[in-house]
């Protein structure tokens, strides 16, 4: 099953919580840090999660329309237009 996607879209929204992700982490640069998972090769930090969580929220916004654009059997999207490729 293909999905339609919009490159323009993707590539936005990609920018928008690099830069919101960055925003977060300028604002606590030089704060306390706080671990919360070290192993031997690598540290885990709260802020790290809190970033991360900033940027799958910013494509969990845009992948629930990707996804309601499944292609039928057709060669039509379910919300009736054609898709391409």
């Amino acid at each position: 099953m293909r999905l339609l996607y919009n490159r323009q879209l993707m590539l936005d929204t990609a920018i928008e919580a690099a830069s919101a992700a960055g925003k977060l982490l300028r604002k606590n640069f030089g704060s306390t840090l706080n671990v919360n998972l070290a192993t031997q090769h690598d540290i885990k930090l709260e802020l790290d999660e809190q970033a991360q969580q900033v940027i799958t929220a910013s494509f969990s916004r845009i992948s629930r329309p990707l996804h309601s654009r499944r292609r039928s059997g057709d060669g039509q999207s379910e919300r009736g237009r054609a898709v391409g490729g």
